[in-house]
């Protein structure tokens, strides 16, 4: 299965999935409301909307539900060969209605729904695109935030502030040339890197599924390793950033045995997929103190229930919960056309 996890920038890159006849793009939008637009996908009046009507060679069409009826009086249905969507539920019965698609873009970073698509997964002929790297910048920040907020002990000011108490003068640590530990090394692994060397002298070691001879040229970097080299690299770290996806070789990858090796009074913080955490695991490492604590912007079940143990209030001063938002930034919507639209002018070219 071919999936292109970032922005096709030349004509060649399509290769045989380009239009060699038809004068018009055929394009199918199907979303739903999402927090993370300020309109409905499927709205023309929206962002992506918008840039779509700027294009004359490109034909709209917009699907709201998804219905047996609305998608079967679509007519020229052989026409269509790009899909942009959201929504991975719709992804299935539309693909089916439309034999001819040879593109379809998810607007946002995360594959991993889309590719239990069997429709999708079994068609060769399908290139699948994301926008990755459109929210890197607020994640980013997000893990320089998360960072300083157990560093710098926020989490000891409110519990004092609670009380109505002044908390004791206490010597704290810096972030200054800490080490720091970036599992999954793509885009935003790489701005929190270029973010923690620049600005606080981080040693940075990274870890990377499929190691890019590039990937060693980075000025950001000190050491680069993969997946077998997590414990060893967990040993060394003072920050643990976890950026890795959803895969069946991530589940899970924190679990009791990781976590054991991680240094006394580290900080570890997830901004990947919530799959990737054993979070009992993490809750006992927790309650021992060996961790100063946890910033989970992402869970196993989302939303979190309110029965969770990841709400006991043995762990909550040590644990930040942020609720899969740390990705949200005013110009999130238009990052993400920008994603999508760079690739709809290589594809149109």
């Amino acid at each position: 299965r071919r999936c292109v996890q970032e922005t096709v920038s030349t004509q060649s890159t399509w290769g045989q999935f380009q239009m060699e006849s038809q004068q018009k793009i055929y394009v199918l939008v199907a979303g739903n409301l999402s927090q993370s637009f300020n309109t409905n996908l499927s709205d023309p009046k929206g962002e992506l909307g918008r840039r779509l009507s700027q294009h004359e060679n490109v034909f709209v069409q917009y699907i709201q539900s998804a219905s047996d009826e609305e998608l079967g009086s679509i007519e020229n249905k052989q026409n269509f060969e790009v899909l942009v969507t959201t929504n991975h539920i719709l992804v299935q019965k539309v693909v089916s209605y439309f034999p001819n698609l040879k593109w379809v873009h998810n607007l946002f970073t995360g594959c991993d729904q889309l590719m239990k698509c069997n429709s999708l997964v079994e068609n060769d002929s399908i290139v699948l695109t994301n926008s990755r790297g459109a929210s890197a910048k607020p994640l980013a920040e997000y893990v320089l935030g998360a960072i300083l907020y157990f560093t710098r002990r926020f989490n000891i000011f409110e519990t004092y502030k609670s009380k109505k108490e002044a908390i004791p003068r206490t010597k704290l640590p810096l972030l200054q040339q800490k080490t720091i530990l970036i599992v999954g090394f793509g885009l935003v692994g790489q701005q929190c890197a270029r973010i923690l060397k620049t600005a606080f002298q981080c040693r940075i070691l990274a870890i990377k599924r499929n190691i890019q001879s590039q990937d060693k040229l980075d000025n950001n970097l000190d050491v680069i390793g993969g997946l077998s080299d997590l414990k060893d690299f967990c040993q060394q770290a003072d920050v643990v950033v976890n950026c890795l996806p959803d895969t069946q070789e991530t589940q899970d990858i924190y679990n009791e045995d990781v976590f054991r090796c991680f240094k006394q009074d580290s900080i570890f913080v997830n901004i990947g997929r919530g799959s990737a955490v054993d979070e009992l695991a993490l809750i006992e490492v927790l309650k021992a103190k060996r961790l100063v604590g946890a910033a989970l912007d992402v869970t196993k079940n989302e939303p979190l229930q309110k029965s969770s143990p990841l709400f006991d209030q043995d762990v909550s001063q040590q644990l930040l919960l942020s609720f899969h938002t740390s990705d949200q930034f005013d110009e999130l919507e238009k990052e993400i056309v920008d994603t999508f639209e760079k690739n709809l002018e290589a594809y149109i070219n």
